[in-house]
């Protein structure tokens, strides 16, 4: 298989075939805000409470971190995966991987005026890790970042010390920070790059304490401006250190709880973008484009003759499944966990359940995911034939010729659960058809009570269950250890896997610095537990997004999801969309 040396973000414009006409509205000018919608009102912009995605995006507007995820390539080896400078200019590391001293921008300012310095690392780095200030939800974020003395440091906060110090962050001089960790990891980077860690101004968190979040002060390429009841005015940061970013003097994030709502502001040209409501997806995609993924568009630039608006498809950073309790005697045999495998058409779910907000899976990773191989097939194509054969030789027989099989003189039964909603129930339902179809007896249970299902599987009540997974952040150990590492088993191991094998792999894994050789081995994991198949490799979710014909620079980014300094307008005829 090709080692994957670039990063295709997988996001597809498709040109609509519908008919729209379009009428002037007010002039398109580099001034002019940028409205987007948000499903529920924020009222905390403080980084430490940014766990959640959509707070998140408007945080990264606000503020700056230390290091970043890269936003843009100018070299084919390039990944969006790649950890790049941002605050720091540069970064060196000691030979042992403990010692990172990052050097940092001089031209760096605070929305107050004031110049960004080493200290403010140091205090943002402390803020964070103070237990009274970080709650205990989000106390996972330095579980990759080892920093020397920490436990110290979070004692002492707890015992009221006067001015405890976390002895692994120095400051050399205002331009260098040191920060010393007590093993090497390397995840260290990543964690970094979190928006938990934005730098923030000491003086304005003594001045403001907990109100701090309603009247936040980054570094970023907007400010707040104002905040109402339904809507969060930005304005341009005229200090931003990135030169000639942002393009857009003004962002405009609007309440709107429903997309379908969402999606008739966007047409009546009051929004510059939108989510595309499922009953909207038919009408405005040509079945064909569907499943166009692999184009390698990062932003909508290339399209500079458009006539109507841009449909963006953006894959989730997210894995869908079917997980198989292989404590079941019945499911023990791999060929049977392989044949259930080949049981379920996950094309015909995605189109016509779906409605095409999903791409069939092609192993545990999801596409695009940084470091990931390219190129991958499904692994386990929709075969029904197949699946029958590999029953019949795990010593599942029809003995009786009524088209249920059986096992061991007792016909073949699975207990199927699923956590209840409108979508999920509907996609199960098709999955209980197809095993049906196959020969199993399926008994399809919902709950709506998420403690009560994670206790049907972990007890192994449940045969089957329907199940997504997203890594806290985007790495490869991330992503498979919780999962497989038999050490996680009665808690984010929910299959129970356990091969020792694997085990050991990701354990070697953990430890290489971050390179091709160590995502090579996570590749090579990815296909071994795809071939044991603990799981039925089900989908990937996506979403479609689409914006105005005179927006362009629409950055979706895997990691960082809506990255809007790029975005600008080009006066392309001061069109509003109007749906004939």
């Amino acid at each position: 298989m090709k080692f994957k040396t670039t990063f295709l973000l997988g996001l597809v414009l498709i040109t609509s075939s519908a008919n729209y006409s379009y009428s002037v509205s007010a002039e398109i000018t580099k001034d002019s805000a940028y409205r987007v919608a948000i499903p529920s009102p924020i009222e905390n912009f403080d980084p430490i409470n940014s766990e959640n995605q959509i707070n998140s995006n408007i945080v990264q507007n606000i503020f700056s971190t230390l290091v970043t995820y890269r936003t843009e390539k100018t070299e084919l080896k390039q990944s969006y995966g790649d950890i790049v400078p941002f605050i720091s200019e540069d970064w060196n590391v000691t030979s042992n991987r403990r010692i990172y001293n990052f050097k940092i921008r001089q031209d760096v300012f605070f929305h107050n005026g004031r110049k960004l310095t080493a200290y403010d690392i140091k205090h943002t780095l402390e803020r964070v890790a103070n237990p009274k200030v970080l709650s205990g939800s989000q106390s996972w974020v330095f579980r990759d970042m080892p920093i020397k003395g920490l436990d110290k440091f979070k004692r002492d906060c707890q015992n009221n010390v006067k001015e405890p110090d976390l002895e692994g962050v120095k400051v050399l001089d205002d331009t260098l920070v040191q920060i010393e960790l007590t093993k090497p990891t390397p995840l260290f980077l990543k964690s970094l790059a979190m928006p938990v860690f934005s730098i923030i101004p000491k003086e304005e968190v003594t001045k403001w304490g907990k109100e701090f979040g309603n009247r936040p002060v980054g570094t970023g390429p907007y400010k707040i401006e104002r905040i109402t009841a339904d809507q969060i005015f930005l304005t341009k940061n005229p200090m931003y250190f990135e030169k000639g970013l942002p393009k857009i003097s003004s962002l405009i994030y609007k309440v709107v709880p429903k997309v379908s709502d969402e999606y008739k502001l966007f047409e009546q040209g009051r929004l510059e973008q939108s989510a595309i409501p499922d009953e909207q997806i038919d009408k405005l995609l040509q079945k064909e484009n569907y499943n166009k993924y692999s184009i390698n568009v990062f932003d909508n630039d290339s399209f500079n003759d458009r006539t109507v608006s841009d449909i963006i498809k953006e894959p989730k950073m997210v894995s869908t499944f079917l997980g198989i309790n292989s404590k079941n005697e019945m499911l023990k045999s791999q060929k049977v966990r392989q044949a259930l495998n080949y049981s379920i058409n996950k094309k015909k779910i995605i189109s016509n359940v779906l409605k095409y907000k999903a791409i069939e899976a092609n192993g545990v990773i999801p596409e695009e995911f940084p470091g990931v191989y390219s190129g991958r097939q499904s692994p386990y194509p929709y075969d029904a034939i197949k699946a029958r054969k590999l029953f019949y030789e795990a010593g599942f027989n029809d003995r009786n010729n009524d088209g249920f099989l059986e096992y061991k003189k007792k016909n073949a039964a699975l207990n199927f659960w699923y956590y209840e909603n409108a979508e999920t129930e509907s996609v199960c339902k098709a999955i209980s058809e197809q095993l049906q179809a196959v020969g199993f007896k399926v008994n399809l249970q919902k709950t709506s009570n998420w403690r009560d299902f994670l206790g049907k599987i972990v007890s192994g009540r449940a045969d089957l269950y329907h199940f997504s997974w997203k890594a806290k952040y985007e790495d490869l150990d991330k992503y498979l250890t919780p999962m497989f590492d038999s050490a996680y088993i009665g808690s984010s191991n929910v299959a129970a896997f356990n091969d020792k094998e694997i085990d050991s792999m990701l354990s070697r894994a953990r430890h290489i610095p971050e390179d091709e050789f160590r995502n090579k081995i996570y590749n090579q994991i990815d296909q071994k537990i795809v071939e044991k198949a603990p799981w039925v490799f089900l989908y990937q979710p996506v979403r479609y997004v689409r914006v105005m014909p005179y927006v362009y620079g629409v950055k979706l980014h895997p990691v960082m999801q809506e990255v809007l300094k790029y975005t600008y307008f080009k006066d392309n005829n001061n069109v509003t969309l109007s749906q004939k």
